[in-house]
């Protein structure tokens, strides 16, 4: 997992593999926060584009 902020938001960022349900749990969990304003919005990243600032 990574997060940013930025602008008075944060973003969180987090791998699943692929060869798991990962995916599915983490988005059937996400409708239900309920902190503050949040949403969520998730899109698949395969190849680290949005990311890669945070790998260095």
């Amino acid at each position: 997992m990574a997060h940013e902020s930025n602008r008075r938001k944060r973003a969180l960022h987090f791998y699943v593999d692929s060869q798991t349900n990962a995916r599915a749990e983490l988005e059937s969990r996400l409708p239900k926060w309920s902190e503050g304003r949040a949403s969520a919005s998730p899109k698949l990243d395969p190849g680290f584009e949005k990311v890669r600032h945070l790998m260095q």
